[in-house]
């Protein structure tokens, strides 16, 4: 009895490892696609961030949510002003890099 139970594990296991074999490598496949994706959708951002900048649209690149807007005082001899700058905002595009793609294969996140 106990080697007719080994028998059949050992033809299931054979059956489903070809199975298991391109689920995985398909899982693996789209992890990446999801990846590339969400990496171009940052890159398509900032080609958008510089063509605003270079046309003095600051509230367009704004618009892309990479860029932020910061107000400094700035002292002349005798006055004070404020000046804004615009910057993209680093820390925002490396926390979007450094999400993991494991949560992409549990269904628990989108890019």
């Amino acid at each position: 009895m106990r080697r007719r139970v080994t028998r059949t594990a050992h033809q299931l296991r054979k059956a489903l490892e070809p199975k298991l074999e391109e689920a995985v490598i398909n899982l693996l496949i789209s992890e990446r696609l999801h990846r590339v994706e969400r990496l171009q959708h940052t890159w398509d951002r900032l080609q958008e961030v510089q063509r605003c900048f270079a046309a003095e649209d600051y509230s367009g690149a704004m618009k892309t949510g990479l860029v932020i807007r910061k107000l400094r005082s700035v002292k002349d001899d005798k006055t004070t002003r404020v000046v804004e700058e615009y910057e993209i905002n680093t820390a925002l595009i490396e926390s979007l890099n450094s999400v993991p793609s494991a949560p992409l294969s549990a269904g628990r996140l989108r890019p």
